[in-house]
């Protein structure tokens, strides 16, 4: 069969090779995620960490370097655009009226719902594309956070840069779009149930599969500390999930003193006001 990425070392014992081989003319033949890096341990066993690894590694890092580059540039193309179109207008309606020309703030609010409307592919970002970000970042911190655990740290500067630039883009590029009510975040509440729940079996697949020790041990044995370990950790997810009100309790306590206030409180009757000296709001 067709090798890859193979390896021929010769003139020294390569039996500690045996998990990263395939037999070729009877030499030891490295092929796949070979070894890149190995350490003397105790007893003269070897470990190694492999291309994969150091692979995977590297592309985390880079993933979130840049996420955070692209949520800059996709913040400043939209103050960019509509800085230019505002000054396109201010010197054509100098020209016009040659004369200074007072460019009102309710003007330039408009520019930027023009240029940079809060609505699904627009420089000014959406619903769905603002959660789908996050979902993304959710999803590489915790199915990967056991290859490579200092990118939690770095990805906690990233988001907080992040949920800043955003924040000014909501207040400054799309200028405060319309608020919706809602309860919670929707379906997307699902997507990060289920993003968690896969964390879990990917975090203990890659300990017992990929990382040492255990990637050492018999397949029979790594097995076994797969289903134990992921039921561990889903126990404990479930636990943490239970152990976490749906309704904060200051919320409770605010609840229980509106019913109480409205038990208790004195109805009065309403007021008969004239009909004159009644002011009509409608259409304000």
């Amino acid at each position: 069969p067709e090798i890859f990425n193979q390896t021929v070392l010769e003139g020294a014992d390569l039996s500690w090779l045996n998990r990263y081989r395939a037999d070729w003319h009877g030499r030891y033949c490295v092929w796949g995620c070979y070894p890149v890096q190995c350490f003397q341990q105790p007893g003269d066993k070897m470990t190694c960490v492999t291309n994969c690894q150091v692979a995977l590694e590297n592309n985390l890092w880079s993933a979130y370097i840049t996420h955070i580059v692209c949520t800059v540039i996709f913040v400043l193309i939209p103050i960019i655009l509509t800085k230019r179109e505002v000054r396109a207008e201010v010197e054509k309606a100098r020209e016009s009226s040659a004369g200074n020309v007072q460019y009102s703030f309710m003007q330039f609010q408009a520019k930027c719902h023009e240029q940079a409307a809060y609505a699904y592919a627009s420089w000014g970002g959406s619903y769905v594309e603002d959660f789908l970000e996050l979902a993304i970042g959710f999803a590489l911190l915790t199915c990967f956070g056991i290859a490579l655990p200092s990118m939690a740290v770095f990805a906690l500067i990233g988001h907080i840069v992040e949920y800043r630039l955003l924040a000014f883009r909501m207040t400054n590029v799309t200028c405060r779009p319309m608020p919706f009510g809602a309860e919670g975040i929707g379906s997307w509440q699902s997507v990060f149930e289920t993003i968690s729940v896969a964390a879990v079996a990917i975090n203990v697949g890659i300990a017992v599969f990929v990382m040492h020790p255990m990637r050492d041990w018999e397949v029979g044995h790594q097995f076994g500390a797969f289903i134990f370990l992921e039921h561990a950790m889903l126990l404990l997810r479930n636990a943490l999930n239970a152990a976490i009100p749906e309704e904060p309790e200051d919320v409770k306590r605010i609840q229980d003193f509106n019913a109480h206030f409205k038990r208790k409180v004195v109805k009065y009757a309403p007021l008969n006001v004239p009909r004159g000296e009644k002011q009509h709001l409608a259409g304000t």
